[in-house]
């Protein structure tokens, strides 16, 4: 996520999903903390929700990929547990959210 203001309107929108999910009514409020306004918000988020979601998604591989960095084994089972470790350390501060998104993306591939 090169964009530091995309990057500050998720993260103040991750202190919201636990309440909000991942609704027009968080970005909104995400927007507002993020001193970002609604055109911004609608630039970075186009697709609302789903877009949130995405950036979710890239932002904790971003993060796994950056804890990741120091690994340094040839065993694809060892490769593959590090990268579980430090996909659960990234999403830790963030349950809600993750639970939130994978109820969210459920539903739209459902419905």
């Amino acid at each position: 996520m090169a964009d530091g203001l995309r990057e500050k309107i998720l993260l103040e929108a991750l202190k919201e999903v636990p309440f909000g999910g991942f609704s027009e009514e968080t970005l909104r409020a995400a927007g507002k903390g993020a001193g970002a306004t609604l055109a911004d918000v609608r630039r970075h988020f186009p697709r609302g929700g789903e877009s949130l979601v995405e950036a979710f998604s890239r932002w904790a591989d971003a993060r796994m990929t950056e804890r990741m960095a120091g690994t340094d084994t040839a065993r694809l089972r060892d490769r593959v547990a590090a990268a579980v470790r430090a996909r659960i350390e990234v999403m830790a501060a963030h349950k809600e959210a993750a639970r939130r998104a994978a109820a969210f993306l459920a539903v739209r591939r459902v419905g």
